[in-house]
């Protein structure tokens, strides 16, 4: 276990991959859900470079973030991440996923989400704000914007931020505590 904590990145990103997982396990119904979040979550591995070696700089396994910019640690954290920040709603609520009408297709949601997080991230840094901030204050304008869109989902998102906020707190203690 000792060679593996010289890895802390990478530690921290299987840890980030167990809820998810567990998830993955207990609930059929969220799993195409958890697949498309993983999928759609992957480009946001390659934002590494934005906080390497700038706001840290953990060792990566074979150096890749020296060569790709970012790191199997990275694709790992991002696809832990948004398998239980995606469904950790629906699964501690026992609720399930179901179709709105009237909505785009989910592939249109996705790319103005993308974009407006692209906006955002070049506003901050061509304002020269530390990225790990401008991340924060990005996911907050990116989920006001969609609870604008989609008022019926202020309290699931509310509840679900909770939830992946108090998943994040333990898994983070964990980390510590290993």
């Amino acid at each position: 276990m000792g060679a593996l904590l010289q890895y802390d990145f990478l530690v921290l990103s299987l840890l980030f991959a167990i809820p998810g997982a567990v998830i993955y396990a207990r609930r059929p119904d969220l799993r195409k859900m958890i697949r498309r979040m993983v999928v759609m979550s992957l480009p946001f591995a390659a934002t590494e470079r934005l906080f390497y070696p700038h706001y840290w700089k953990p060792r990566f396994l074979f150096d890749l973030v020296d060569y790709l910019g970012f790191g199997l640690e990275d694709i790992l954290f991002v696809a832990g991440l948004a398998a239980f920040s995606s469904t950790g709603y629906a699964f501690v609520t026992g609720r399930t996923v179901r179709k709105q009408e009237n909505v785009p297709h989910w592939l249109e949601r996705t790319a103005a989400v993308l974009v407006a997080t692209a906006l955002f991230v070049t506003a901050f840094r061509l304002a020269n704000i530390e990225i790990i901030y401008g991340s924060v204050v990005t996911m907050l304008l990116v989920s006001a914007l969609i609870v604008v869109v989609r008022i019926d989902l202020f309290v699931p998102a509310l509840l679900g931020g909770a939830i992946t906020l108090a998943a994040y707190f333990l898994l983070v203690l964990a980390y510590r505590l290993l």
